[in-house]
């Protein structure tokens, strides 16, 4: 079989596979081993033998469980619950408390856990998003000095 038409097997078959629900990675890993198996003989289980020795010689693996591990340990010592708190607890007479607090705090756990960084600040904006909500909410109905709301005084007067 020539190259050509074994390639457009390949991607028909992956396509197939996915489109019917089995898991990308296997899909990837059984039609790679198959198709490379036609196409290379056996060569193909030398240079996948070849290319996992490889890969696990970089040193950038090493990070992966580095990185759990942190998380775990972060996880476990409710280390951004305690800065939130500190944080806003900091900032409690300053007007816009809660979004600074959960801005601070995105950024430095971001800021930590670099691979997430661009995820933890979507995450910290869309939060900031609800917050400005909360936010908008107070400033239409603000609490007077009695600490009731003016619509809640009107009500129980009539």
């Amino acid at each position: 079989m020539s190259p050509e038409v074994l390639g457009i097997v390949l991607i028909l078959t992956m396509l197939f596979a996915i489109f019917i629900g089995f898991p990308i990675s296997f899909t990837l890993i059984f039609l790679g081993v198959f198709f490379g198996y036609i196409g290379f003989g056996d060569l193909v289980f030398y240079l996948m033998t070849f290319q996992f020795s490889g890969s696990m010689l970089e040193q950038t693996l090493a990070a992966i469980p580095l990185f759990t591990f942190m998380g775990i340990l972060m996880e476990k010592a409710n280390l951004m619950e305690r800065l939130f708190t500190s944080v806003q607890m900091a900032l409690a007479r300053t007007k816009g408390s809660l979004f600074v607090a959960v801005l601070f705090v995105a950024t430095i756990f971001g800021a930590l856990i670099f691979a997430e960084y661009l995820n933890l600040m979507q995450l910290g904006f869309v939060i900031l998003a609800l917050v400005g909500i909360y936010f908008a909410r107070l400033e239409i109905n603000p609490p007077n000095k009695e600490g009731h709301d003016e619509l809640s005084n009107q009500s129980t007067r009539a």
